[in-house]
């Protein structure tokens, strides 16, 4: 049970760490702050409807498995400096991506938690 909760909490503090790194880089993205959030409210709704049926399909440890490597695959794609065109470069495609998946993962990791933990120890578990 120890190994389980340490698990769980190096995995939220992972998850929260590339959740709000990729949200701050969205005022980078665009020229206009509002349109910018308009890509990451676009890529928020893709999340959540991708998550239910890849988590149903594939299994709950391999879909948070693939949406941690995904997260950080475009983490670590999103630092050279590659420009598809004049307003678009591989910083944005990365951001767009990572968000993405990190949240899909955020969302699994909520579920994958609280199915962790016995019922008499559960609140326990999710306050950590």
């Amino acid at each position: 049970m120890l190994k389980r909760a340490l698990l769980c909490c190096f995995a939220w503090f992972i998850v929260g760490a590339l959740f709000y790194g990729f949200s701050f880089g969205w005022s980078k993205i665009g020229k206009n702050v509002y349109t910018a959030y308009i890509f990451a409210a676009v890529g928020n709704t893709i999340s959540f409807m991708i998550t239910a049926p890849i988590c149903n399909l594939i299994g709950r440890k391999k879909s948070l498995l693939l949406f941690f490597g995904i997260g950080i695959l475009s983490n670590l794609l999103a630092m050279p400096d590659v420009n598809f065109s004049p307003r678009w470069t591989l910083n944005h495609v990365a951001c767009l991506l990572g968000s993405i998946a990190i949240l899909c993962a955020f969302l699994l990791l909520y579920l994958y938690t609280s199915e962790l933990a016995p019922t008499s120890h559960r609140g326990m578990i999710m306050s950590l």
